[in-house]
């Protein structure tokens, strides 16, 4: 993903799928700073919110996710 990330960097999928790869590598400040970009420029779009709640779900943060997974329903409501 990381080629694919260089070739691409606006494409939010590739991004988002890094992101995930990062984590599970276990290298958050990256993956954080991705999703902190991926969630700057596309701030109407639901999927950076889920990857963000399911993150910090994963996390043991539910306070935090809920407050992600809340943003998805007025980015939908925004498109």
């Amino acid at each position: 993903y990381r080629e694919a990330h260089a070739a691409a960097p606006d494409n939010l999928h590739i991004k988002l799928s890094l992101v995930e790869c990062l984590l599970g590598l276990g290298q958050p400040a990256e993956a954080k700073r991705l999703l902190a970009e991926a969630l700057q420029a596309h701030p109407g779009d639901p999927l950076p919110h889920l990857t963000h709640g399911r993150l910090l779900r994963a996390r043991s943060r539910p306070a935090e996710a809920a407050r992600a997974f809340s943003r998805i329903v007025g980015a939908i409501g925004q498109g």
